[in-house]
């Protein structure tokens, strides 16, 4: 009964982890991050570590000294404490109890290492103002998926300027708003009688920006995706007005 038990309880939560896979994969980068981040950290250090031969030839040389007088330091504690009641001891103190000493050393230094960045990694991530639910890598068809929300909210609000821009704040799905609002800097193109021209998204984070896009979302036209290199020329067509001569910060409208 007690193993049936088990057994549901296991295949219960391999469904539950399952559907939070295809449904909102998002949930699992932090903890990944933190188990596993590490690594390409270690990866860029590796890049950046150039040693000189000097270096490794004195290291080698100061921890080999330290692991060989610890060694004949334990060895003469261990004969001086042996009493003649432990002759069932082996008579001299053996390497692998000087090495494994070391490595218990090492493995509890580093787990003290660990636990103090993953409370500082923690600590980071919920004060960072960078996104969480939005990955720098998002999906493209996600971005046309939002960009196709926000046309068909626009288009049953009659492209009202105020009540577009509260529905782009105030999506129902909530991994939609939060890919919408973390993911696009929205540049609203007003038009005529507080109704607007077109809608341009903007990522604010791009991980490559020769690859980024932004879109454009226009009344009675399919959404356009442009590189964001040509986010200039792109506002330029539209009119918007730049901040200043050489600028490249267009003038978001509030």
């Amino acid at each position: 009964m007690r193993q049936r038990v088990i057994k549901f309880v296991f295949a219960v939560l391999a469904i539950l982890a399952l559907l939070i896979f295809f449904y909102c994969p998002g949930l699992y980068a932090p903890p990944f991050a933190l188990c596993f981040g590490w690594i390409s950290a270690m990866l860029r250090y590796v890049a950046v570590w150039h040693p000189s031969l000097s270096s490794i030839i004195w290291f080698s040389a100061a921890l080999a000294t330290l692991i060989v007088g610890a060694h004949l330091f334990l060895g003469w504690l261990y004969s001086s404490i042996r009493g003649e009641q432990l002759g069932s001891l082996p008579v001299n103190w053996r390497w692998k109890w000087t090495l494994c000493g070391f490595g218990a050393a090492a493995c509890s230094l580093l787990a003290i290492v660990c636990i103090v960045l993953t409370t500082h990694q923690v600590f980071w991530m919920s004060k960072s103002s960078d996104s969480l639910l939005v990955e720098l890598t998002i999906d493209r068809a996600v971005i046309r998926s939002v960009a196709q929300d926000l046309k068909r909210a626009a288009e049953a609000e009659h492209w009202d300027s105020g009540k577009i821009r509260a529905g782009f704040y105030r999506q129902q799905d909530a991994i939609l708003k939060g890919v919408a609002v973390e993911g696009f800097e929205p540049v609203w193109v007003s038009g005529d009688n507080q109704s607007l021209r077109a809608i341009i998204l903007s990522p604010r984070s791009p991980l490559h920006r020769s690859t980024a896009s932004v879109i454009v979302i226009a009344p009675d036209k399919e959404n356009a995706a442009h590189p964001l290199d040509e986010l200039q020329q792109v506002l330029v067509s539209l009119g918007v007005a730049m901040n200043a001569p050489g600028s490249k910060r267009p003038t978001l409208l509030p």
